[in-house]
C-alpha cells in the first residue's frame, strides 16, 4: 500500500489511542485540533482504509463504528514506529535550532528560523512532507559545514 497521506495516518493515530472512530467523532476531534476537515473528505478515507483491510465496520444506532482489522493492528504499529523514528530525528534538529550560534551569517538564521517553523507544524504535514524537509535542512547542514571548512 502506498504511504499514507496526513488525514489517514491522523484517523491510524486516532484508532490507536481511542480503539475506534466514526467519522462524527473523527470530524469533532479535528475540529477541537483546528484542522479543517469536512465529511466530504473523511468519509472517503475511511472508505479507503476498509477497503484496504486495515479496518473494518460494524453498524450500530444508524451508525459505521470503525476499528482496526487484525492486519490494520500490524500495519498500525509499523506505521507508528517509523512516525516516532521520524520525530525523534526533527527532534535532534529541533536541539540545534535551539542553539543557533551568534556568530552564524543573517542568511542561515533567517533559513533556521524558517525551517524552525516549519517544523512546528509537523503535526499538520504527512511524513513525505517531513522528508523533504529533513532534506533541506541536511542541505543547510552541508552549507554550514562547509563554511566552517573555510574559516580552518
Amino acid at each position: 500500500m502506498a504511504k499514507l497521506p496526513f488525514l489517514k495516518f491522523l484517523m491510524i493515530q486516532y484508532l490507536i489511542e481511542n480503539g475506534e472512530i466514526t467519522g462524527y467523532s473523527f470530524i469533532k476531534f479535528c475540529k477541537r485540533k483546528d484542522i479543517p476537515v469536512s465529511s466530504g473528505t473523511v468519509y472517503p478515507h475511511l472508505k479507503t482504509l476498509s477497503d484496504n483491510g486495515i479496518i473494518d465496520f460494524k453498524i450500530y444506532k444508524n451508525k459505521k463504528i470503525y476499528s482496526f482489522t487484525d492486519y490494520g493492528k500490524e500495519y498500525s504499529k509499523e506505521m507508528y514506529k517509523k512516525y516516532v523514528n521520524l520525530k525523534k530525528e526533527v527532534k535532534k534538529i529541533d536541539m540545534f535550532f535551539t542553539n543557533i550560534p551568534s556568530n552564524y551569517p543573517e542568511n542561515i538564521k533567517t533559513e533556521f528560523n524558517i525551517l524552525y517553523s516549519l517544523y512546528n507544524c509537523t503535526d499538520y504535514y504527512d511524513i513525505k512532507d517531513l522528508k523533504k524537509i529533513k532534506e533541506k535542512l541536511l542541505n543547510i547542514l552541508d552549507i554550514i559545514d562547509a563554511e566552517i571548512e573555510k574559516d580552518k
